[in-house]
């Protein structure tokens, strides 16, 4: 059984046609993506619907086979990421990109015996990357103070090319400045330190002014 065709119908005899599939035989079942097939039959009833398609004697075909037992059509329920992260600092700003995201009706995990695969869509940016074996989203101590959009693509781990593609967002916040110009800290006394040194310049002053007595 072919479903669905592409392109969308009318069809003609001898079109090529790209087509997902299902695939039942012997007990097995599974599913697939062909890709230009010539069609050999149009059926008039639904709208000149191409009823079959099989490769011509030396006509290339391209065929992808999904799982095996059983067939099943993959769904996935996407959410986007955000985390955040602090430059100069290495860190994990996102610890799983997967862990919010439905994959056949059940939470998506990655890993040995995860029912997800993730791996990044496009060119991230320097020093942020994407740990497909943990899902975790990596920001180098190098990464600049910024905010940052990338792209990752999530696949059903039974059926790799039945993917789709999900947005991550990562808030780099600046570090803590130094204080000015570098300046060391100068402690200072506690409540009875206070009192010590006061009473310390009190017994200095008193014994200046009895020296200048003297010397009047």
């Amino acid at each position: 059984m072919f479903w669905p065709w592409a392109p969308k119908p009318p069809h003609a005899v001898g079109q090529k046609m790209d087509s997902l599939f299902l695939l039942g035989s012997q007990g097995q079942a599974g599913e697939g993506i062909t890709n230009q097939i010539p069609c050999t039959q149009v059926v008039a009833a639904m709208g000149d619907f191409c009823g079959n398609a099989s490769a011509a004697p030396g006509t290339q075909v391209t065929a992808f086979f999904l799982n095996v037992n059983p067939g099943k059509w993959s769904n996935f329920d996407p959410l986007p990421d955000s985390g955040q992260s602090i430059a100069g600092t290495a860190s994990a700003a996102i610890g799983n990109v997967a862990a919010n995201d439905g994959v056949n009706g059940v939470p998506g995990t990655v890993g040995s015996g995860g029912n997800a695969v993730v791996s990044p869509v496009g060119n991230w940016p320097n020093g942020i990357s994407l740990d497909s074996a943990t899902g975790a989203v990596m920001v180098a101590a190098s990464v600049p103070a910024g905010s940052y959009s990338m792209a990752y693509q999530l696949c059903d781990s039974q059926s790799p090319l039945a993917c789709v593609e999900v947005g991550a967002q990562v808030v780099v916040k600046p570090g803590t400045p130094p204080g000015p110009g570098g300046a060391t800290p100068v402690p200072t006394l506690g409540e009875w330190g206070g009192i010590a040194l006061s009473s310390l310049l009190a017994l200095l002053g008193g014994a200046r002014l009895r020296r200048r007595g003297v010397n009047t």
